[in-house]
């Protein structure tokens, strides 16, 4: 049997963008609010099978960004212009 690291890192492989930050390495909670943060990969939440990332510690970043789920990602997504283009 495959060891779980080697299944993840295989599905990670066959399906990048499903697994990467929905925001890139910028904070979900800062952009829903219009400002630009650069995330910490520690912070970080998993809902709906979407992966968030955040600048700040629980009970900062992801915790007020599930307050309300649905309305700061509606809002994020508004915002994803001002992030700087890579």
């Amino acid at each position: 049997p495959r060891s779980p690291s080697a299944e993840h890192r295989d599905r990670f492989k066959a399906d990048p963008v499903r697994y990467a930050p929905q925001f890139g390495n910028y904070c979900a909670m800062a952009l829903a609010k219009g400002q630009i943060v650069v995330a910490n990969p520690e912070n970080w939440l998993i809902s709906e099978g979407k992966l968030y990332v955040f600048g700040s510690p629980a009970p900062a970043g992801p915790v007020l960004f599930q307050k309300d789920l649905a309305g700061n990602v509606v809002k994020a997504n508004q915002n994803r212009p001002i992030l700087p283009k890579d």
